[in-house]
């Protein structure tokens, strides 16, 4: 079995996709959800920068409770570090800053506002992110720009990441150029953690 979690409307064929919000999808919060079998492959792709620090090594475990030995948990996300190079360079920042707090999509008015808003902050939220005070960031942004399932809650390091495999259970972890969301390896980074077990 093969299961694409938070797959939003990016709906895989061969997949199980379970997603709270998207039509099609089961809808389901990936947090508690579990499938009546043993899975081969999780993606969870753009999936855990929108869930909170704390968070992320309960739902690595839960996920590897229904992985099958050698089964693979995939994730990709943005990278803080190479958010954070992008931010201090003047003609990719904004690249960075989206990989750093997220997108505000739909609406093209709320857009242009976000962008401007994302563009006058820049400074303050480099800042924050450097002493890694995301909860700073987060009382900065405004009431309007607060969309379910847009937002980034924490952007993890490679390193980082790992260790929080680590501290799941026994994963073996190996990173990567991504291979969704346009490729995008200046900013995010894939990490393949496959489930192993004593022998």
């Amino acid at each position: 079995m093969k299961i694409n979690l938070g797959c939003g409307n990016k709906l895989l064929e061969g997949y199980v996709n379970v997603d709270l919000y998207a039509p099609g999808a089961i809808q389901a919060d990936i947090l508690t959800w579990k499938p009546e079998g043993l899975a081969d492959e999780v993606l969870a792709i753009h999936v855990v920068e929108h869930l909170r620090r704390d968070q992320v090594v309960p739902f690595l475990r839960h996920v590897r409770g229904y992985l099958a030995p050698g089964g693979k948990l995939i994730v990709e996300m943005p990278d803080r570090k190479k958010c954070l190079s992008l931010l201090r360079d003047d003609w990719s920042w904004r690249a960075g800053i989206l990989g750093l707090m997220g997108d505000r999509t739909g609406d093209p008015v709320l857009f242009t506002d976000w962008v401007k808003w994302r563009e006058s902050n820049r400074d303050a939220i480099t800042d924050a992110v450097e002493s890694l005070d995301f909860a700073s960031i987060h009382g900065m942004i405004p009431d309007q720009f607060r969309l379910p399932g847009q937002q980034h809650e924490y952007v993890w390091s490679e390193a980082e990441f790992a260790t929080a495999c680590h501290e799941a259970g026994q994963f073996w972890v190996t990173c990567s150029n991504p291979l969704f969301h346009g490729q995008r390896n200046y900013r995010d980074t894939r990490w393949v953690a496959e489930r192993i077990d004593d022998v």
